[in-house]
């Protein structure tokens, strides 16, 4: 999928800030580009269970269809510290909230057959 397109990009971001100057960036490089798409920010904070909650709410009820899901959040080398859930913060941003993300959107993804998961990982956390 690409904004230059006419593809609905959901943008959810903890910082609703950064995602705006991102959503700028990206409209400013498909400048002049036709059938244009339309860039929505969403406030998702992955480390909060109530956040993805809330936020795939919103999405099953605003949203006709879900084509493609991109999970591509994540933190690494954080100070320890644990989640308003319980959870080390690390695990729950990078596993936990990505999991409940993703199987609250499943219907919604079913249902836009043919609809695609997207998980981007890294080997950040192997030995040299």
């Amino acid at each position: 999928m690409r904004l230059s397109t006419g593809a609905r990009v959901i943008m959810a971001c903890r910082s609703v800030e950064k995602a705006e100057e991102a959503a700028k960036d990206i409209q400013k490089a498909c400048e002049g580009e036709e059938n244009l798409g339309k860039i929505v920010i969403v406030h998702l904070d992955l480390s909060s269970l109530e956040s993805v909650r809330e936020f795939t709410k919103e999405i099953l009820q605003k949203e006709d269809r879900v084509d493609l899901l991109v999970n591509n959040a994540g933190v690494m080398m954080c100070p320890e510290s644990r989640t308003v859930d319980g959870y080390e913060t690390q695990f729950a941003t990078n596993h936990l909230g990505h999991f409940l993300l993703t199987l609250l959107l499943m219907p919604k993804i079913i249902k836009s057959t043919p609809a695609r998961i997207v998980n981007v990982s890294s080997l950040g956390h192997t030995r040299k």
